[in-house]
């Protein structure tokens, strides 16, 4: 990774003077409720289709790194749970060797809900066309 590079996309893309505060788009909706804030946060997601635990921010801040990956260079991620983090780094930039490691062993399958968490993984690579990009490893770590 060209360093430099990505310091100065990152400092363009997050100016200090705004770097610990919410986005200016939905910071005035810290002064309401809860549910309101998390409405409005849901709102400017990218990804807001897909579940995790994952802010704005932190999508915007790991899809910056990937673009500035060489391209002899790769990307490990350890927990993908549903692959919100994975998906916000890989979606609109080029390929690189891209992998992946998750046991699940926090994350059962639960009454209520549709799939188990590998399959909604599995189904978010396919749905964001990413899936042939992944090696992921059913293991733990």
């Amino acid at each position: 990774m060209d360093v430099q590079k990505f310091c100065a996309d990152f400092a363009a893309r997050f100016p200090a003077s705004q770097r610990n505060r919410p986005t200016r788009r939905y910071a005035w909706r810290l002064k309401v409720k809860a549910k309101a804030f998390h409405v409005q946060y849901h709102f400017f997601d990218p990804l807001r289709d897909v579940a995790g635990m994952i802010s704005v921010k932190k999508q915007r801040l790991l899809h910056v790194a990937y673009a500035h990956l060489n391209a002899s260079e790769a990307y490990l991620e350890i927990g993908s749970w549903q692959g919100k983090s994975l998906i916000a780094a890989l979606r609109g930039n080029p390929a690189r060797p891209t992998f992946a490691c998750d046991n699940f062993s926090e994350w059962r399958r639960t009454k209520g809900q549709a799939v188990h968490p590998r399959e909604a993984l599995m189904n978010n690579l396919q749905r964001y066309g990413l899936a042939q990009h992944v090696t992921f490893y059913d293991e733990s770590f």
